[in-house]
């Protein structure tokens, strides 16, 4: 069994760091937030012991709890806070250190496939052709992505959501969730994101900031240059 200690930082909606057919995702491909968002959807509400392990205080897993309301992010913030806390940096440090605090509260079966580096890929989304007129294809747009142009795009988030159709009272339960505009914004695109599977994001994402008057957002989401410095 493996033994150690350490910790993480942001993001990524679409994991997907394996070999096109085979039926177990590498770990070691992934990068550390890619790990987190993987365990995260498994480990569901078996966390808190599990962040006692890595040493993050009480009242941190208390703050976590009340700015995320969905259980899976809420376990993605709790390992980001603690790879940022402790400085482990690399994804096998980080699959050593997960494993020995799964193993140690239970969860064996994630443990095992940690240790492994295989994990069981999610079974996939049948998509399905479109003939609605919108772009069609699922290029999912990344979350730290998602994260840097919540920022940017600040108090346009509710045009946006419109011109994403979103609807009005998902923004309303949004905002009652999530104080901040940026996590608001966030929050928004990955509810978009996740709820329209059979599109192209990226394609819809950039007409939709066009339309809200960003066509500087549209341009750097198109060319790639989002993440980049002004």
């Amino acid at each position: 069994m493996a033994s150690s200690m350490e910790t993480a930082d942001l993001s990524i909606l679409s994991v997907d760091c394996s070999d096109g057919d085979n039926p177990y995702i590498n770990l070691y491909a992934c990068k550390p937030e890619e790990v987190f968002r993987l365990v995260a959807k498994r480990l569901d509400a078996h966390w808190e012991p599990i962040a006692t392990s890595l040493s993050i205080l009480n009242e941190d897993i208390v703050t976590i709890k009340k700015e995320y309301t969905e259980l899976d992010e809420q376990i993605f913030q709790m390992f980001v806070k603690w790879k940022s806390a402790s400085g482990v940096k690399t994804t096998e440090e980080i699959l050593k250190v997960l494993t020995t605090a799964l193993w140690n509260n239970g969860r064996r079966d994630l443990a095992s496939e940690l240790e492994t580096g295989k994990w069981q890929k999610p079974s996939e989304p049948v998509i399905q052709t479109m003939s609605s007129g919108k772009p069609q294809g699922n290029p999912s747009v990344g979350e730290q992505v998602l994260r840097t142009l919540s920022k940017k795009v600040a108090g346009d988030m509710e045009t946006l959501a419109t011109w994403l159709d979103v609807p009005c009272e998902r923004v309303d339960k949004i905002k009652e969730k999530y104080r901040k505009v940026n996590e608001q914004t966030f929050q928004m695109l990955v509810w978009w994101q996740r709820n329209n599977p059979n599109v192209n994001h990226l394609a819809l994402l950039e007409i939709a900031l066009k339309k809200t008057d960003r066509q500087d957002l549209a341009s750097d989401l198109k060319n790639g240059t989002l993440m980049r410095d002004n």
